[in-house]
């Protein structure tokens, strides 16, 4: 197969030309993996929900849902300096929409990097206030102890 774009020669198995990055007009299909039967028979690659997206939407739609939740881990740790209990929730949210997004097939190890820093920062929105109040709850104990020390030798 030859690219529509540059001319250069492409393999049948890709979607974009591996010289121009134009994309090549075909569905994604995929044969069955090491079957003998329904040779002629194909399998979609994208998940039913997203069939009604090209190959580049699809990609984009990904790409952007990873942001998004990426977007609520930056958002959980703000919001758990200030308001502990929204940023474990916010974080818990991020990650839990995290699990609901299916890989790239064009930018796979991409998209499991980018996978991994947003899961990472939604965990950080749910360690730090946790953290941040196990240190009050310290300081508390640790304030109340020497002003308590303090009333008792004044008596």
């Amino acid at each position: 197969m030859y690219c529509s774009k540059c001319g250069q020669q492409i393999s049948d198995r890709v979607y974009y030309c591996e010289h121009c990055g134009e994309p090549v007009n075909k569905p994604y299909t995929q044969q069955p993996f090491n079957s003998r039967e329904n040779t002629n028979r194909t399998y979609q690659q994208v998940p039913p929900q997203f069939n009604q997206y090209t190959p580049e939407a699809y990609e984009y739609m990904i790409m952007t849902k990873i942001d998004e939740v990426k977007t609520f881990g930056i958002i959980a740790i703000i919001a758990g300096l200030f308001i502990p209990i929204l940023g474990i929730l916010l974080g818990c949210i991020g990650i839990s929409k995290l699990n609901d997004i299916p890989l790239s097939n064009q930018y796979r190890l991409e998209s499991e990097l980018k996978k991994k820093k947003a899961k990472n920062l939604c965990i950080a929105g749910i360690v730090i206030p946790i953290v941040l109040w196990i240190l009050a709850v310290i300081f508390i104990i640790l304030f109340l102890n020497i002003v308590g020390y303090g009333i008792l030798s004044a008596l």
